[in-house]
């Protein structure tokens, strides 16, 4: 049974229409980023683990990628990793320099890659250390076609942290010294002279008792 004049259009149009949109995401930059983008938990204590995806989606034929991760080497270090594209791989260089938080990888591939969806290329798993934070930057050293052509892309970097909103000082534990930050600043607002706006923990505005009481509610927890 023949299909109506208007399926047959509608079937043409939705074919059209999606053959533009993937040509169009196509031509544009390849995203090459961390997933996820920010890990922000007091969770996070010293000896746990946790893993970021580099993730690369709108790829165009690409047929070589290389990139540095570095991150702060006093908070977090390298556990492991974990090569999850690797369906035409040709070869993969990856090294690793833990005590100055640096990680090399490179990766070339038989066959070019297209593809519009999210693609996870690498994935790493990092130990943490210490209460802190560090950004997980990301840099893309060369992205390729087969003919040498380099491909333009966007880049995203990732973030840690695992300390506690009230550690004022950031010294990994909320103490009498966190609670002196605030009481320092006690009745200040933005223009006065002991303004902090560390200190303004509940974001009013102004330094005052509820301050003071959040912050020592905390007290002796990390």
């Amino acid at each position: 049974m023949n299909k109506s004049p208007v399926i047959a259009v509608l079937s043409a149009y939705l074919i059209l229409t999606t053959f533009i949109a993937q040509a169009f995401c196509l031509k544009s930059d390849t995203r090459i980023y961390i997933s996820p983008s920010q890990i922000c938990r007091t969770e996070y204590a010293p000896s746990v683990e946790f893993t970021i995806h580099v993730v690369v989606e709108n790829v165009s034929q690409m047929k070589i990628l290389s990139f540095n991760l570095s991150y702060n080497p006093q908070v977090i270090s390298y556990r492991g990793h974990l090569l999850e594209y690797s369906e035409n791989l040709e070869s993969i260089q990856f090294t690793v320099k833990d005590q100055s938080g640096f990680l090399f990888v490179n990766i070339s591939l038989e066959d070019d890659l297209t593809c519009i969806n999210v693609t996870n290329i690498v994935a790493v798993t990092f130990h943490v250390l210490k209460r802190g934070r560090t950004f997980i930057n990301l840099t893309v050293l060369q992205i390729e076609d087969s003919a040498g052509n380099p491909l333009p892309y966007t880049s995203f970097s990732g973030y840690f942290s695992n300390l506690n909103p009230y550690d004022l000082n950031e010294d990994g534990k909320i103490d009498i010294m966190d609670v002196a930050i605030v009481a320092y600043s006690l009745g200040s607002y933005p223009g006065h002279p002991r303004w902090n706006p560390d200190a303004d923990v509940n974001g009013d505005g102004e330094v005052d008792i509820r301050d003071v009481v959040l912050v020592a509610s905390y007290f002796g927890s990390y």
